[in-house]
């Protein structure tokens, strides 16, 4: 029971962020704002780059925490892993409700979800050391 609560306590973040990529990834595309000042080239693609930068970091820092600071490789792998999965599964319940959502599946949007997930996972690893100090206490 003490392991089911530190990983919920651990993952709360990571949880919540989970839920605010489904709202805006199954969202109708036309309840979608897109404010006339924002003409941005590619904009839905910064959008799902930094959505998955953030979503990879706070599983890195659940399993930060969640580890007490002994953040080993296969919790990297399984960050991205699940990073992959999520994101894939957007798109594909994307293109399986595109006529009800007004959304369809993009090979791009994914593929901007990896490099989100795969840049965090490169500055994490490159500050590491930063952050398992200041983070875990």
């Amino acid at each position: 029971m003490i392991k089911i609560k530190l990983f919920l306590k651990s993952f709360i973040y990571s949880f919540l962020w989970m839920i605010v990529i489904v709202l805006l990834s199954l969202l109708p595309g036309q309840d979608i704002p897109k404010p006339s000042f924002i003409n941005i080239p590619y904009i839905d693609k910064i959008v799902h780059f930094f959505m998955y930068f953030i979503f990879s970091l706070l599983i890195i820092f659940g399993y930060l925490k969640y580890t007490k600071g002994n953040l080993r490789k296969k919790h990297i792998i399984i960050s991205f892993a699940i990073i992959v999965f999520w994101g894939g599964l957007m798109e594909i319940l994307q293109g399986v409700f595109q006529f009800s959502l007004g959304r369809n599946m993009n090979i791009v949007d994914f593929i901007a979800n990896l490099i989100g997930s795969l840049v965090a996972i490169i500055l994490f690893y490159i500050t590491s050391k930063y952050w398992q100090k200041y983070l875990v206490k």
